[in-house]
């Protein structure tokens, strides 16, 4: 078994990711709303989150999601649709991730 890696960060989407997502947005000039659809019953309600600028809207059930696009069509443009190859790449990716336990050992690596 090779050493382990050590990282200066590890960030991940958790509780306290929304509202840096929500200032990043901010700070590039985007305009933000948020709304609720009701479902059914009353306490029911499901977040959708936009973000708006130049003519563009960008949307999803979480800000971090919405900054993720945001930066997809920051970094492509328009034509952000992924070529045959990307999708092969990603689909690649799926194909051979890890299967770890919720201790975080590994179980099965012949996915």
């Amino acid at each position: 078994m090779g050493a382990l890696k050590k990282y200066t960060l590890k960030l991940t989407v958790a509780g306290n990711t929304a509202s840096p997502a929500v200032a990043v947005m901010r700070a590039r000039g985007y305009a933000i709303s948020c709304s609720y659809t009701r479902c059914s019953g009353e306490s029911d309600y499901r977040i959708f989150w936009e973000a708006e600028k130049d003519g563009r809207i960008f949307g999803s059930s979480e800000p971090e999601e919405v900054l993720g696009l945001i930066a997809m069509w920051e970094a492509r443009g328009d034509d952000w649709q992924a070529t045959d190859e990307e999708i092969e790449f990603a689909l690649k990716l799926r194909q051979d991730g890890i299967v770890y336990d919720e201790d975080g050992n590994v179980i099965d690596e012949s996915r």
